[in-house]
């Protein structure tokens, strides 16, 4: 299922130190931040699997 996103949410490139491209998805709370999570997936996994996160922020 893919995850909707909200008009809060950005998504940009930046290069690494070695020259890669590395996509990046962030997400601000409506309200005053309450934590910081941060979430490195990795092979065969994707943004869409953390929507839980939004229920904490």
């Amino acid at each position: 299922m893919m995850q909707a996103w909200g008009a809060d949410t950005t998504e940009e490139t930046f290069q690494s130190a070695g020259g890669l491209n590395i996509f990046l998805r962030s997400r601000r709370p409506e309200g005053k931040a309450r934590a910081v999570v941060v979430i490195c997936h990795g092979v065969n996994s994707h943004g869409g699997q953390y929507g839980w996160a939004r229920s904490i922020s």
